[in-house]
């Protein structure tokens, strides 16, 4: 699919699900999310608990969704500023009414392929259930944006695309998704400066998992 169709089709998907449906766009359920993205965030709440510190200030999601997400990290960790970012207003707008009352959090509209946000802004960088939406040919530089505001520590979670279920189910979907590979983000973050140090699968195994959770850290 050509690039102008393929975010074409991203935006108005969700910001029809966003007026629709609160902005739970993954799931037949109203006001939830799909079991998977309920077990990616436990197993990135397990990632980024361990890097929490002092000198850990300031924290960002990037594809935040509707901000339950980061609201829930934001109340806990009340000494850290947290942002959330997202390319759908409409979206946006349902993330600042349910954290309007969390004082170390706020919401940006931004483009994952052109972040205006200086180098190194954030100590943690968080990118969950988005790579997937970016076209196949703007990855690179969506990752090369998300480790120039990063500092410290990236988490991503990418969409496996030598699982079995991704490679004969989703690539036959009318919906644009783009698959990729732990080896492809690694070669990428490693030109800017970061080098792999954890990888989480959904499922036990890497091979058979269609969900895997990466963590960067940055070496120069």
């Amino acid at each position: 699919m050509i690039k102008a169709d393929h975010y074409k089709k991203t935006k108005e998907f969700f910001k029809s699900t966003a007026i629709e449906n609160e902005g739970f766009y993954d799931s037949k359920k109203k006001k939830d999310y799909y079991i998977w993205q309920k077990m990616v965030r436990k197993q990135v709440i397990k990632v980024i608990k361990p890097l929490i510190s002092g000198k850990i200030r300031k924290i960002a999601d990037f594809g935040c969704g509707r901000g339950d997400f980061i609201s829930r990290l934001a109340e806990k960790y009340i000494s850290i500023s947290f942002t959330g970012t997202d390319f759908s207003e409409e979206t946006l707008q349902i993330a600042r009414n349910i954290s309007k009352n969390i004082n170390n959090l706020e919401f940006k509209e931004a483009n994952l392929l052109s972040l205006n946000f200086k180098d190194k802004s954030f100590d943690i960088s968080m990118c969950i259930n988005v790579l997937l939406h970016i076209h196949e040919n703007d990855l690179d530089k969506a990752l090369s944006e998300l480790a120039r505001v990063t500092g410290k520590y990236l988490i991503l979670e990418i969409k496996n695309k030598n699982d079995l279920y991704n490679s004969t189910i989703r690539g036959k979907q009318e919906f644009p998704y783009s698959l990729t590979t732990k080896e492809f983000v690694s070669e990428n973050l490693e030109k800017n400066g970061f080098k792999l140090k954890g990888i989480k699968p959904l499922f036990l195994f890497e091979p058979i998992s269609p969900i895997i959770i990466l963590l960067f850290k940055r070496v120069k």
